[in-house]
């Protein structure tokens, strides 16, 4: 929730720079001459960059420690759960079910993610999961209705190990 505050914060900056800044004017001149609309951005061929995209942006990056892996993960699925209300939250409880809500596929939601994200990898049974910088698939436990764990197996891959990942962090 905090990243869509501080994008959101930074469009209103923006948008008051650029209103501001033209001759040294308040506000914006009138004229009959229709705005040009910016497209939205692309990644790649025709593809819209989703909401998922840019708060995972930073997943697995060697300069951000893997424990916020974690938590960018978990924020992500907590906000695309509130944008998912009419999904119960029973086919979040595992990765592969999660992962098929996040990509919008069997038309259960507006995909969320793109699957050429770095986060959409393959388990042992060649499902569509969601992973970590180890390329291990993470665990979803739905501890209840609206409040998911996310476990990472850490580097050694192992998940029970005491290099484990988790968020939220136990209390």
């Amino acid at each position: 929730m905090r990243y869509l505050i501080s994008l959101f914060a930074l469009i209103i900056l923006v948008t008051g720079y650029f209103l501001l800044k033209p001759d040294g004017q308040t506000k914006p001149q009138e004229t009959n001459e229709l705005l040009e609309v910016q497209p939205p951005e692309k990644n790649g061929e025709d593809e819209v960059l989703l909401l998922g995209d840019h708060m995972l942006a930073e997943h697995g990056l060697s300069r951000t420690p893997a424990a916020y892996d974690v938590r960018l993960l978990h924020d992500f699925i907590e906000t695309a759960n509130l944008e998912n209300r009419h999904i119960d939250t029973y086919f979040f409880s595992t990765n592969p079910d999660l992962t098929e809500i996040l990509l919008g596929k069997e038309g259960m939601s507006r995909p969320q993610l793109s699957a050429n994200q770095p986060v959409i990898g393959k388990n042992q049974y060649g499902e569509t999961v969601l992973i970590d910088r180890w390329k291990t698939p993470y665990r979803v436990h739905l501890v209840e209705r609206n409040l998911i764990e996310i476990f990472s197996a850490g580097p050694d891959q192992k998940m029970g190990t005491s290099d484990d990942l988790r968020w939220p962090p136990p209390k």
